[in-house]
C-alpha cells in the first residue's frame, strides 16, 4: 500500500495538464452549474451602482415639485466608467464590464464610458460588449446610444486629464469615439447631464490594474465615490483601499463578474436560474472552478505521496 501511495508523488505532470484541460473544456460541452457565493466587496460595488439609481429617483421626484413651483430643476447623476483594458486582461475585465453595463442599462442610469490612457482596442471592446448585450437581452434593445450611454473613446495624460475632467469635463473629452462633438446635444443628449465631477454619482475604473491616481486626484479632492474592477493579481495590493473607505466596491477577476451577474438576476430580475451562463464571467466561472479543483486534487495526491515516501523510508 505504501508503495502505491508513494508513487502518487511521481505522477507524470503531463497527466495533470491533460486532466486540467479536460476539466476546463468539459463545462463547454456538458451543461453544469456552480453555486456562486457573493463576496462583500462585490456586493458593495453593486450597492454603490444601485445607490445612484436611488438618488436619481429622488431627484426626479423632487424635480416634479420644483417644476410645479416654477423653480429650476436638478440634473440626475451619471456613472463615469473608465475602461482602458486591452487583450491582456480581457478574460478578467470583459465580464466585469458586461455586468456593470447591464446593470446601468436595466436601471436606466446614464452611463458615460471612456478609456484613460487606454489600449487602442478599448473603445471597440466597449461597443462590442454593449452590442452583444443588447442581442442577448431583448428588453435592453430600446436603450439608445447618446441617450442612455456614450463611448468617449481614449483620452490621454493620466492624472492631468483627471484634474481637467473634474473642472470642465467637455474641455478634456471633446468628442466621442465616432468623432461627434460632446457639445452636440442633438446627437448626444446624455452629455447635457455632465459639466464637471459634481455631476458624477459614481466613478468606476475597470482595468487589469485600476488607476490608483483616481484616489488622490478625484476621491480625496472632491469626495466622489470610487469603485474598482481589476485582475486577481492587482487585488491583493488594492484591497487596502476598501477598509480605508477610499473605494466603495471592488470587482476581483472573473469570479466577481459571475457574482455581479448573479446579483443582477436575483435582485433586479428576481430569477436566479437565468444568472447561470448569462454573461462572460458566468460562462468562465464553471471551467475555472473545475480547473482549480483538479489542481487542488493534484496537490493533495502529491502530499499523500510525499508522506508515504517518508514513512516508507523510516520503515525501511
Amino acid at each position: 500500500m505504501l508503495d502505491f501511495l508513494a508513487r502518487l508523488q511521481t505522477i507524470d505532470r503531463r497527466w495533470i495538464y491533460l486532466f486540467v484541460a479536460v476539466a476546463c473544456a468539459l463545462p463547454f460541452y456538458v451543461n453544469t452549474e456552480v453555486k456562486v457565493y457573493v463576496f462583500p466587496e462585490t456586493q458593495m460595488f453593486f450597492d454603490s451602482v444601485q445607490a445612484v439609481k436611488t438618488e436619481n429617483d429622488r431627484i426626479a421626484a423632487n424635480n416634479v415639485k420644483l417644476a410645479a413651483q416654477n423653480k429650476p430643476t436638478v440634473r440626475e447623476k451619471v456613472i463615469l466608467l473608465d475602461s482602458p483594458w486591452g487583450p491582456g486582461s480581457l478574460a478578467e475585465n470583459k465580464g466585469q464590464d458586461e455586468a456593470v453595463f447591464e446593470h446601468c442599462l436595466r436601471e436606466r442610469i446614464p452611463l458615460i464610458i471612456m478609456a484613460l490612457d487606454g489600449d487602442v482596442n478599448a473603445p471597440r471592446y466597449i461597443d462590442d460588449i454593449i452590442e452583444n448585450l443588447q442581442k442577448r437581452c431583448p428588453e435592453l434593445r430600446d436603450r439608445k446610444y447618446g441617450v442612455d450611454w456614450v463611448n468617449l473613446g481614449i483620452t490621454k495624460t493620466d492624472w492631468m486629464a483627471m484634474m481637467q475632467m473634474a473642472k470642465d469635463f467637455k474641455k478634456q473629452l471633446k468628442q466621442d469615439s465616432k468623432g461627434t462633438s460632446t457639445t452636440d446635444y442633438e446627437k448626444l443628449p446624455i452629455m447635457k447631464k455632465i459639466d464637471n465631477i459634481n455631476d458624477v454619482g459614481l466613478l468606476i475604473c475597470i482595468n487589469g490594474w485600476p488607476n490608483e491616481n483616481y484616489v488622490p486626484f478625484i476621491h480625496q479632492q472632491y469626495g466622489t465615490k470610487l469603485a474598482f474592477g481589476g485582475c486577481g493579481m492587482s487585488s491583493t495590493y488594492l484591497y487596502r483601499f476598501i477598509p480605508s473607505g477610499q473605494i466603495c466596491g471592488f470587482l476581483v477577476s472573473t469570479r466577481a463578474a459571475a457574482e455581479y451577474d448573479t446579483l443582477i438576476h436575483r435582485e433586479l430580475l428576481h430569477d436566479e436560474t437565468t444568472a447561470i451562463h448569462a454573461n462572460y464571467g458566468s460562462k468562465l466561472i464553471v471551467p475555472l472552478a473545475y480547473g482549480h479543483l483538479v489542481i487542488i486534487l493534484a496537490i493533495v495526491l502529491g502530499n499523500i505521496g510525499y508522506f508515504a515516501t517518508q514513512r516508507k523510508r523510516r520503515a525501511g
